[in-house]
């Protein structure tokens, strides 16, 4: 038997997440700032430890 197609709904709101924090966020906090994360993906970050209640 098959397995029905499921979503993954972590994805799908880690998606979202990081479409919509960066069109709302600047990619970086100043102009000198160390190039290693975005604030778009810090902001997906909690908001999938907030998702997960893990905080």
């Amino acid at each position: 038997m098959s397995k029905p197609h499921q979503t993954n709904v972590l994805w799908d709101v880690a998606l979202l997440s990081i479409r919509l924090s960066t069109k709302f966020v600047q990619c970086y906090s100043h102009a000198k700032s160390p190039r290693k994360i975005t604030q778009s993906q810090l902001l997906t970050i909690l908001i999938l430890k907030a998702y997960l209640k893990t905080t």
